[in-house]
Order: C-alpha cells, then sequence, then structure tokens
C-alpha cells in the first residue's frame, strides 16, 4: 500500500531526524550498514540507500527518498559523472539510458512534487557522507540528468526567472556548492584517510579535527586526499 502525501513527508522528516541523531552519535559519517539497516517508522524498518543502485526508493513511496554518489579514489572512474553545471548547480545522471527505468521516473516524480532528498557522498569505502535536504529543480533530458539545489535558497533562486547578474548567480551557486558538498566531502574524505587521527599529534577527536589544504585553493590545490592533512584545531592554526 502507496502512502499518500501526508505520510510520505512524515517518513521523510523521520528519516533526516533519524540520520542527524545517526550523525551525532556516530561522528558525522555513516557507514553502509547503518544506512541499509535503516530506521522504523510506523512499527516497519526503512532502509535510507538501497544496497546496489544509486536511486532509493521505497515501495510505499511514489518518488525516490535518497540518491548516492560512490566512493572512488579516481573519480573519472566512476560510471555515473555526477558534477556541476555552466551556473554552479550541481547535476545527477540519469540510472542508465532509459527514461521510464522506474529508479528515473522516481527521480522524475521528486522533481515533479519538489520532495525533499538525502544526497549520500561516497568519502571512503561503504563510509558515506549524507547531505540533506536536497531537491532536484530541473531535468535536462538531452544530458540525462538532474539539476540538484542543495539547500532552500538555491531552490528559490532556481527558480527565479528574473535573474539580471549572471555572474553572481553563478557566484552564489559555487559558494552553496562548496560550503554544503565540495568542502564536508573533501574534509571527511582526508579525515577518513587519516583515521580520524591529528597527522601531528595523533589526537582522536574527529570533532576537532580539521582537513587542511596542503596547496591552498588560491594557489590552485585541489580538493582530493592528496592535498590534504588531517590536523587538529590547535596545529592547523600553528
Amino acid at each position: 500500500m502507496r502512502f499518500n502525501a501526508s505520510q510520505d513527508q512524515e517518513l521523510r522528516l523521520s528519516a533526516f531526524a533519524y540520520l542527524r541523531s545517526l550523525l551525532l552519535r556516530i561522528g558525522g559519517l555513516a557507514h553502509r550498514n547503518d544506512l541499509l539497516d535503516g530506521f522504523e517508522f510506523r512499527s516497519q524498518r526503512f532502509p535510507l540507500r538501497h544496497p546496489q543502485m544509486g536511486i532509493h526508493k521505497p515501495k510505499v513511496l511514489e518518488s525516490a527518498l535518497s540518491i548516492s554518489t560512490a566512493f572512488a579514489v579516481d573519480p573519472a572512474s566512476r560510471p555515473y559523472d555526477d558534477h556541476s553545471g555552466s551556473d554552479g548547480f550541481m547535476r545527477y545522471k540519469w540510472d542508465g539510458l532509459d527514461p521510464q527505468r522506474y529508479t528515473n521516473r522516481a527521480l522524475r516524480l521528486a522533481c515533479e512534487r519538489q520532495d525533499p532528498l538525502i544526497w549520500f557522498q561516497g568519502v571512503a569505502p561503504s563510509t558515506y557522507l549524507p547531505v540533506f535536504p536536497v531537491y532536484l529543480v530541473a531535468e535536462e533530458f538531452s544530458e540525462k540528468q538532474f539539476v540538484v539545489a542543495l539547500d532552500e535558497e538555491q531552490r528559490t533562486r532556481w527558480q527565479e526567472s528574473d535573474v539580471i547578474d549572471l555572474s553572481l548567480h553563478r557566484r552564489y551557486a559555487d559558494g552553496v556548492a562548496k560550503r554544503r558538498l565540495h568542502q564536508p566531502v573533501f574534509r571527511a574524505r582526508v579525515i577518513t584517510a587519516y583515521e580520524s587521527r591529528c597527522g601531528i599529534c595523533a589526537l582522536r577527536y574527529p570533532e576537532l579535527l580539521d582537513a587542511a589544504h596542503i596547496r591552498s585553493d588560491s594557489d590552485g590545490g585541489e580538493p582530493v586526499v592528496t592535498n590534504g592533512i588531517s590536523m587538529c584545531k590547535i596545529h592547523h592554526a600553528a
């Protein structure tokens, strides 16, 4: 039996609340097993992501609940190129090439209804950084992908039809992507690579660790693990 609109939204809010409590308990990153085990809602258990596919739609919902981008040492080796467009907004690729595949239809409906989603970013094998809520704000059919808004204001800005300064629009979108996605993913990957320890003093409190750039952004440094070192806030400041 499918949930109605009210039950659908209640389930999504419960998923977000569970995920927040999980991340507080385990330090900001989620393991694959925790996501597959999921949470309880109305005496049923609901996984937060699909065990094999990147798009997850529980049977009781009509649209997708979560999307995932797999971890890869070399991002170019991923089968799906989830990336930012020329406007600074992120893109998420279809599942395969068939627009009527049920996973793609689940994303299309989430886009039409503006249902909030969870985006799981792989930062290490079986380890994810959840970004939520995110919204699909448009489908680019010819490119076989959806446009992703990373927060409520970005979703509103996409819907504005009277954008005057396109460069300002792009800078804002780039800033949101950096703050909500790229920087947290970089931090999570670096700290995970250092096994949640400071690379100088071996302090093991993830909440007190930063991902320090070896070569800064302004000098052309890339947000990749080989350009980062896990440092406690004292050594990073020093």
